[in-house]
């Protein structure tokens, strides 16, 4: 059976930009230079589709919990970030500039809806060089509330002016893929760092292993868009 869609909602962090892995290793350089010990990956991946309050509290605890000296490493990261995204560029995720220019080709709309903050969002598609990819960008500043809750996705639908059924939404977190399936919308599922439990995959519609895949289904005609 072929799905029909006429829209595609990206997520950012972890889906089109390798910056998980990177906010990690820079936090644990910011703590360090503040004496506080590393927080795990593990315990790192439990922040990832969260606002920033949420990932406050968890990534607090490399400094037990001092949240003063965390808001003094958390600037420190900040700078960091800023500092790589100028120099360097975000990293990006394999197939990313395929799948981005088979939609272009086809004039699929394009939303980004991330839990980032916007300025973050912006000042990324800036470095990497895809802002005309995407007509609407929101950020988690913007969104009445946060993934799991699907309000920045309906929000993304709005703006595209999509009825939420018609969106595709493509994710690698959890909160991200029950916020997809609390919208209505068609998700699909690439894992980043942590493989999905059960209950998660089968939440999404279908778990891919890259967006290499994604551009398949869409080349195929598993994916069409109307």
């Amino acid at each position: 059976m072929h799905q029909e869609l006429s829209a595609v909602i990206f997520d950012m962090d972890g889906l089109m930009f390798d910056t998980e892995r990177l906010g990690w290793q820079l936090l644990n350089q910011a703590g360090a230079e503040y004496g506080c010990s590393p927080i795990s990956l593990e315990r790192y991946t439990d922040g990832i589709g969260k606002t920033h309050t949420e990932t406050s509290k968890i990534f607090s605890e490399i400094c037990g919990y001092d949240y003063e000296r965390y808001r003094a490493i958390e600037r420190r990261f900040w700078d960091l970030d800023r500092e790589y995204i100028r120099r360097v560029g975000p990293p990006l995720k394999p197939g990313l500039l395929d799948l981005l220019g088979t939609l272009e080709q086809r004039s699929v709309p394009c939303a980004l809806a991330s839990s980032t903050h916007h300025d973050r969002v912006a000042e990324h598609l800036k470095a990497a060089q895809l802002e005309a990819f995407f007509s609407v960008v929101i950020g988690g500043d913007q969104a009445r509330a946060s993934k799991p809750a699907p309000d920045i996705f309906l929000e993304a639908a709005e703006a595209l002016g999509v009825p939420a059924p018609g969106c595709l939404v493509l994710e690698d977190s959890v909160a991200g893929v029950q916020a997809g399936r609390n919208a209505g919308m068609y998700v699909i599922m690439i894992p980043d760092i942590v493989e999905p439990a059960p209950d998660i995959r089968a939440l999404a519609d279908q778990v891919l292993g890259s967006l290499h895949d994604v551009e398949a289904l869409i080349t195929e005609g598993q994916l069409r868009f109307v």
